[in-house]
């Protein structure tokens, strides 16, 4: 790559910040926005500089602003929606489709907005060469409830009362499974906090329990007690500001772990008094939880009483 202040070539783009900073006396953003300059398509102004990744990836500054764009303008929404799926299977290297958490943290139309919107999410998907994973027509199907009963791992702390028959059991990973209705479905319960500290700290240990859960074929759904707003604003409450990790930061690792484990999900509720009973039905679920997008499903209210 040239620098376009002096014409001298570089192979690494680590290489060619350093010269500009360095030889040029310049900041990077500045020099981007002078070269390549993009903007917001909804108010025109800037796209924000926060790496170059984010710079050339972005056709807005912030999700409301993708909203508002493809609300206003019906004849530009097919054209904007793959535009963005392709910036961001380009730039991210995406294989999959991304689900509901992953297109909620991040600037890509949801599958329920984009079916708001009147087109077929996966199929728009498939356009711009991505796999699509969930079947998002699909009705779900919850088994007989009788002598049904709940595995929970005896290194959890809260346990929940589900108000059905527990037993006290080692899990090789998650908090919860069925003996009854055993489906090779496990639970693991999160608090936003839990969530925060696995994501990060936690990060290397939880990948090792994934890669446990892809190679037992189970299926692991991580329920969080609070809901994808929560995450992406936690840093405004006082007792989280002394966390290093970002919100930005942490969906991101959420979501490479969406993209690299297939039997992994993540479902974010509205609280934990809604646990019991969403994770009854996860349990008692016939479906093929790798072809159901959960927080979709919750999303459209299908997992909740």
């Amino acid at each position: 790559m040239k620098c376009l202040l002096c014409d001298k070539e570089f192979e690494l783009d680590k290489q060619l910040h350093i010269h500009i900073a360095r030889f040029h006396k310049t900041r990077i953003e500045q020099y981007y926005r002078q070269f390549y300059p993009r903007f917001d398509l909804l108010t025109k102004d800037g796209i924000k500089f926060k790496d170059k990744e984010f710079y050339f990836g972005s056709l807005f500054n912030g999700r409301d602003n993708m909203v508002k764009y493809l609300k206003r303008n019906p004849s530009e929404r097919l054209r904007i929606i793959l535009k963005i799926l392709s910036l961001r299977k380009k730039i991210k290297k995406l294989i999959y489709a991304p689900s509901s958490v992953e297109t909620r943290t991040c600037m890509i139309p949801s599958p329920a907005f984009v079916e708001y919107l009147g087109f077929d999410y996966n199929a728009c998907c498939e356009k711009v060469g991505l796999l699509s994973r969930y079947d998002y027509e699909a009705s779900i199907s919850i088994g007989d409830e009788a002598e049904f009963n709940i595995l929970i791992d005896t290194r959890e702390q809260k346990p929940i009362d589900f108000g059905c028959e527990t037993i006290p059991c080692k899990l090789d990973y998650g908090d919860y499974t069925s003996r009854s209705h055993y489906k090779k479905v496990f639970i693991e319960r999160k608090s936003l906090a839990d969530l925060c500290g696995t994501m990060s700290q936690g990060y290397d240990r939880v990948k090792k329990e994934f890669e446990r859960c892809k190679e037992m074929n189970g299926n692991l759904v991580v329920c969080v007690e609070a809901p994808i707003s929560a995450l992406m604003s936690f840093k405004s409450l006082p007792r989280n500001k002394a966390m290093k990790a970002s919100p930005e930061f942490l969906a991101h690792r959420i979501r490479e772990i969406c993209q690299e484990f297939q039997c992994v999900q993540f479902l974010f509720l509205k609280s934990r008094e809604e646990m019991p009973s969403v994770i009854k039905k996860l349990l008692l679920m016939d479906n093929d939880l790798r072809t159901i997008d959960l927080q979709y499903q919750y999303d459209c209210k299908r997992l909740i009483a």
